[in-house]
């Protein structure tokens, strides 16, 4: 919607999502790239009126014998409305 009325009131702040990206991350331990993603996607779809979430996760040094100069992870979750 905040892009069509380009209202700040119509979008999340974007303070708190960092602030919940940075408590995900310190405060957990993950071994898989897509299980931060999914943790993030949840919690931003628990404490937002968003009715959908895009999270992208990504990874430099990756610890494999190929030249990557990256990993990534993208996971869109949806909120679940009742039938």
């Amino acid at each position: 919607r905040a892009a069509r009325t380009d209202d700040v009131a119509d979008t999340i702040d974007y303070g708190p999502l960092i602030a919940l990206v940075g408590d995900v991350v310190e405060r957990s331990s993950f071994r898989l790239l897509e299980s931060i993603a999914g943790t993030i996607a949840d919690r931003v779809l628990e404490s937002t009126p968003a009715d959908a979430v895009t999270v992208r996760v990504r990874k430099l040094a990756v610890p494999v014998d190929a030249d990557l100069d990256w990993a990534q992870v993208e996971i869109r979750r949806e909120r679940t409305r009742p039938a």
